[in-house]
Order: C-alpha cells, then sequence, then structure tokens
C-alpha cells in the first residue's frame, strides 16, 4: 500500500463514521410505539454507546499502521429502547445489540452456530475493529 492511499483510507473512514453516527441519531425521533407494538422509544444511552462503539472503531481501524476500512452496518431499533448494528462480512455476520443494561455481540462463522459474548463497550470496540482488520466487507 502506497503512502498516498492512507490517507485516503482515513478520509473515507471518517466519512463513514459520520455518516453512520447521523443514520444513528435519526433514531432518536422515534417515539414510543413507534412499532404499532408498545415499544418504548430508543434509550438516549443506547443511542449514545451505539455513536461511541462507530467511533471508536474507527480511531482504532486508523491508528493502525497499515488503517483498514470501516464498515458501515445496518441501524436497527430494538424493541427493548436498544439499537442492532450488522455488518455482513465476507462469510461472517456481526451483530451488536445495546441495550440499556448490556451490550451483546455476536458472531455467526459460515456453517457455525453463532458466538455470543456480553461485553463492555470498549471489549466490544477491540473485538469489531479487529475482526474487521481481518475481514472483508461484502
Amino acid at each position: 500500500m502506497t503512502q498516498a492511499i492512507l490517507p485516503n483510507i482515513v478520509q473515507e473512514n471518517i466519512a463513514a463514521q459520520a455518516q453512520t453516527i447521523t443514520d444513528i441519531q435519526k433514531l432518536e425521533s422515534l417515539a414510543a410505539d413507534w412499532d404499532g407494538q408498545d415499544a418504548p422509544a430508543i434509550s438516549k444511552k443506547c443511542l449514545q454507546q451505539a455513536q461511541d462503539m462507530i467511533t471508536g472503531i474507527t480511531k482504532y481501524l486508523n491508528n493502525q499502521t497499515l488503517p483498514s476500512p470501516l464498515p458501515i452496518p445496518r441501524i436497527e431499533p430494538t424493541s427493548d429502547e436498544g439499537v442492532t448494528l450488522n455488518w455482513r462480512m465476507t462469510g461472517d455476520l456481526f451483530v451488536v445489540i445495546i441495550e440499556p443494561d448490556e451490550i451483546t455481540l455476536q458472531r455467526k462463522q459460515s456453517g457455525r452456530n453463532a458466538k455470543v459474548s456480553c461485553l463492555t463497550l470498549e471489549q466490544s470496540v477491540v473485538s469489531l475493529a479487529q475482526a474487521f482488520s481481518d475481514a472483508k466487507v461484502v
């Protein structure tokens, strides 16, 4: 990788981070009963943790000797005040469920059962960023 390409990846990651955070912030407009089944509004704590996770992953990826691209997650609300972030990578599906009392990371590899972990925000960031450094987005 040439030196000219590295700043491009960093800038692309910053742009991807900004877009993802904007998408997360859109969930703030969901009022109670947003799903028609009495789901509560999305917790401000969960929204902030989702944004912090994206920021942390971006920083981790950009601070590597060879920066890795930031994959863009599919973002969805949960019926338990939370936020779900989904990334599909070559052969893997990463799902982070951020709820008021816990963060759950699921990694499903092709042909295998999902690996589920309850982690802190910091542990989730490192685990995802390391996996993203080694995988390719599809």
